[in-house]
């Protein structure tokens, strides 16, 4: 659809439903190899802003942009930790509560975990676990 002004454009993108925002936004956090389930977009995002509103700030609550190519650059063994601390916040109580009563299939250490391992843990959270986020016993 082409666009004669920006502000018609924008006002195309302010009609824009919740629900359709929530679903777009999901398939962006699924093609990222995130689980969508993992964040509460109920909670996350704001009824009353647009989409590149609401996706703004939802990276801005993740910390990276899920619309780039990569995740980050290199991340130190901190850095994910406090990146997978975010990510774990920002999911639903329920999930996080499922989620600490499960086995998992992989627990991944802070001092240790790497890039990989953190990306295995974002797609699938319920079968990987991270010491001291979202293992059984850890606050939620």
């Amino acid at each position: 659809m082409k666009f004669k002004s920006n502000s018609q454009r924008k006002a195309v993108m302010r009609k824009m439903t919740f629900n359709l925002q929530k679903q777009k936004i999901g398939n962006l956090l699924e093609k990222k190899g995130i689980n969508k389930d993992l964040i509460d977009l109920d909670h996350e995002l704001d009824r009353t802003l647009t989409y590149n509103e609401n996706l703004s700030e939802l990276n801005d609550k993740i910390g990276f942009n899920i619309n780039s190519n990569k995740i980050k650059g290199k991340l130190s063994s901190f850095e994910t930790f406090l990146d997978a601390e975010k990510m774990q916040d920002l999911r639903s109580n329920r999930s996080k509560s499922i989620d600490a009563h499960l086995r998992a299939n992989s627990t991944f250490y802070p001092d240790s975990i790497t890039k990989v391992q953190y990306k295995k843990w974002l797609k699938n959270p319920h079968r990987n676990d991270i010491e001291n986020i979202d293992t059984k016993g850890s606050e939620f």
